[in-house]
């Protein structure tokens, strides 16, 4: 990753203004600042990206969706589970590979060869609906990582009400496409490449027999796993809404990694209803008994004789003690363990106490199910019940991202944005889903950063705390926006927004509300302080309570400062995301000060740690974060 220093030059803003500042709280920043105040803020090179991640927009008489088969899980599931689904994608056309408008699925494999490339455009392939599952088929490989990670991307685009872009650019100025390498190593394991812009996917020989692959002959393939697939693409997309979630600033960052990309392959498993009706029917609607359904890439667990026969499962925690949020757990996968239990924790009892009147009713208010199967009338219900909640559980952990800090994110952090982000879209929570979700994070130690008590007005972010500006150039009707009204019409736009948001935030006044501190300021360090940056400025629609259609404008600002301990250098961010109404109101500032010294503190603390050794390297008199160790580490699996 390039230094801050790398991208400032091209797209540093001028922000000159009148002579000198008004005692009050300014009515237009833009005129408010004094003159020659100089360089101000700087635009980040992440904030052009957005104009070339561009989804495929729907032409004419093209159809609605493309309808392929996939692994609903893996190739050890049994077909009486729902081992094969047929899932809809929105259409877009195809080059063989295939290659998307978002997506590149390269065909080549570690040793060089090349297989046949899947042409989902061929006439006898749309007939079919695409290739039939199976193992020995490359194209097939080549379909599942395509549709899988287009399912994932539909499921992100519903829940933000955007499209979403990656992390890195085009390099040829054209499209900027993930790549997808079904083949792309003999490991045990698979992972997401940000320097690359690529998912790489292992494949090994079987360590362990599996019901489809015998112990040191038949070859375990993550790129058929539905989960390994979603993990990894909820990875990319995370790192494309966040740019700063990679930095290592404290343990819960890489952690909320991995339990974000854990969550998310676990409520995906609910949209394959065939998956969850054998489930619920083989444990007589019992969820935590339904191992299938609650297990992660069961196949590549058997494969490596993970305990539990699954690489993750959420079957048996908390029988014997709960999983509690532990200090001294450090490994990114351990200690995300916690925060995705806790989400799990409240989806169980959430399902268990909306299922159970269903199940009095069946039972003439008994509430004791009888011997033998259920009766396809209540197990419609469950099945119907179960699916819904995961979809809604799926919304709220992405919609979450929306409102966690931009920098130095930790577990209480996300379990204010879980409950800031399901109050802003439904203030009423008459079926106590907040509630539910405040008291399993309490339960697992999880407590709210900032927050006063583990209550819901408590634990809700807050606007600014001192009178804002509205500034015209940021109110929906100012925007030039494309005509489905998702996004600004073209870069030009892009850096006109951030270029009046860089205004507002790095106006003296202001600045500290955004976790920065001004270059007008007169603690501002040139030799130490980076200029503000803007590092997103997005535009979220999405659907009220009341049927209403809303706009938000979500952006996300950051300043880096060097800190000097003990003769050692090294790099400390603050800042903020920032959301701001159709009015150009500013409705939220969730910030990290670039200025707190606890906090500067428990990175120091946290990076001279053994623990940390694989993250942070001594570069001279400077730690730095090793960000090719960070990439391989969030993966599928540590051994």
């Amino acid at each position: 990753m390039a230094d801050l220093e790398d991208h400032l030059a091209p797209e540093a803003v001028q922000s000159t203004a009148q002579s000198r500042m008004p005692p009050g709280p300014p009515q237009s920043v833009q005129d408010q600042l004094p003159a020659g105040a100089g360089v101000l803020y700087a635009l980040g090179p992440r904030l052009t990206h957005r104009a070339t991640t561009r989804p495929h927009q729907r032409h004419g008489l093209e159809p609605l969706y493309r309808p392929l088969s996939i692994f609903a899980r893996d190739p050890s599931t049994s077909k009486l589970h729902g081992a094969i689904a047929s899932v809809k994608l929105p259409y877009e056309p195809l080059e063989p590979g295939p290659i998307g408008s978002i997506i590149e699925v390269v065909s080549g494999d570690v040793d060089g060869r090349i297989y046949p490339r899947a042409d989902l455009d061929a006439r006898d392939v749309l007939l079919s609906n695409g290739y039939m599952p199976s193992i020995t088929c490359p194209q097939f490989h080549q379909q599942m990582v395509y549709a899988v990670a287009m399912l994932t991307y539909a499921n992100f685009k519903a829940a933000l009400g955007r499209d979403v872009a990656f992390a890195f650019g085009a390099d040829d100025g054209g499209l900027s496409r993930l790549k997808l390498r079904p083949f792309g190593a003999m490991e045990k394991n698979a992972w997401y490449d940000r320097s690359r812009g690529e998912i790489v996917f292992g494949y090994f020989t079987a360590e362990y027999s599996t019901p489809v692959a015998q112990a040191g002959v038949g070859k375990v393939y993550t790129s058929l796993s539905h989960d390994i697939i979603v993990h990894e693409m909820s990875h990319a997309l995370l790192d494309g809404l966040r740019a700063h979630f990679f930095e290592p600033t404290h343990p819960d960052v890489l952690a909320l990694h991995e339990a974000f990309a854990d969550l998310i392959a676990f409520f995906q498993h609910f949209a394959y209803e065939d998956v969850v009706r054998a489930a619920l029917s083989e444990t007589r609607g019992r969820l935590t008994e339904a191992k299938g359904l609650i297990s992660l890439a069961q196949e590549f667990g058997r494969g490596i004789g993970a305990q539990g026969d699954a690489l993750r499962t959420f079957a048996g925690i908390g029988t014997e003690g709960r999983l509690r949020y532990a200090p001294d757990v450090l490994e990114p996968h351990d200690r995300g363990r916690v925060l995705s239990y806790a989400v799990f924790s409240a989806f169980e009892t959430i399902y268990h106490r909306r299922t159970r009147r269903l199940i009095k009713l069946a039972t003439g208010g008994s509430g004791v199910l009888p011997e033998g199967d259920l009766s396809r009338v209540l197990e419609d219900s469950l099945v119907k019940e179960a699916r819904k909640l995961a979809s809604q559980f799926l919304r709220i952990c992405i919609r979450a991202i929306d409102y966690c800090p931009p920098v130095d994110v930790q577990f209480g952090d996300y379990l204010r944005a879980l409950i800031t982000a399901d109050h802003d879209l439904l203030p009423d929570d008459d079926l106590a889903y907040r509630e539910t979700i405040i008291r399993a994070f309490g339960e697992s130690h999880i407590f709210g950063i900032g927050a006063e008590s583990m209550t819901e007005d408590a634990l809700l972010w807050r606007g600014p705390r001192r009178s804002m500006p509205v500034e015209a150039e940021l109110k929906l009707a100012s925007l030039r926006l494309t005509d489905d009204l998702s996004e600004p019409q073209d870069v030009g736009e892009l850096r006109r927004l951030a270029g009046a948001l860089g205004r507002l935030v790095t106006h003296p006044a202001f600045a500290p509300e955004f976790g920065l501190i001004s270059p007008l300021s007169p603690d501002y360090d040139t030799r130490t302080m980076a200029l503000p940056v803007v590092e997103s400025i997005r535009i979220a629609r999405r659907i009220g309570p009341d049927m209403q259609l809303a706009f938000d404008v979500v952006a996300e600002v950051t300043q880096r400062i060097m800190v000097e301990q003990d003769g050692i250098e090294w790099p400390f961010y603050g800042g903020s995301t920032i959301i701001l109404d159709s009015a150009g109101v500013v409705r939220f500032v969730i910030s990290k000060r670039v200025d707190n010294i606890e906090r500067q503190q428990a990175q120091w603390e946290y990076m001279r740690s053994g623990a940390s050794s694989i993250f942070w390297r001594k570069a001279g008199r400077r730690y730095v974060a090793d960000f090719n160790t960070i990439q391989r580490r969030l993966c599928a699996h540590v051994a």
